[in-house]
């Protein structure tokens, strides 16, 4: 069942949700994100303030503060996307969504508006992290190799 469960995974792609330029997850200034232990994936130093959904799936997480989503797809693969580091102090302030748990989105369409003044005003780091929660149950994650990105852009392959 596992087995059948990865292999249909295999032609999946996660897209940027933001504009920006790309990073490993291993400079991100977080210690849990950059050793992987939440997941395999990349981060992007964002140069917009809207974050979309990278893949089309269920919102199974939508914390109050709005820094982060996690959404499953129909074929099982789940996508964290946590806005700034650290932002979870931040009480929802910087962020603008109508998002809620168990809502359907589509790749691409408009999540959260973020205000990454107020967050660097706040100490915070601006990166936008994109890591698969469920990497390890997919053998064959392809991140990848370009320098920058564009919202929809393709950036992880399972």
């Amino acid at each position: 069942m596992e087995e059948a469960s990865a292999q249909s995974l295999t032609a999946q792609c996660v897209h940027a949700p933001v504009d920006g330029t790309v990073m490993r997850l291993e400079d991100v200034p977080d210690p849990l994100f950059a050793s992987g232990a939440m997941g395999d994936g990349l981060a992007i130093d964002p140069t917009s303030d809207i974050i979309c959904a990278p893949v089309t799936g269920v919102v199974i997480d939508a914390p109050s503060t709005r820094h982060s989503l996690l959404i499953r797809t129909d074929d099982g693969l789940e996508v964290l996307v946590h806005i700034g580091l650290d932002t979870i102090r931040m009480r929802g302030r910087a962020f603008t969504s109508s998002i809620a748990k168990y809502d359907k989105v589509t790749c691409g369409e408009e999540l959260v508006k973020v205000d990454w003044q107020a967050i660097t005003d706040d100490g915070h780091p601006t990166c936008v992290i994109v890591v698969l929660s469920n990497s390890d149950a997919f053998p064959d994650v392809k991140l990848t190799d370009a320098a920058t990105v564009a919202v929809e852009d393709e950036i992880i392959r399972v």
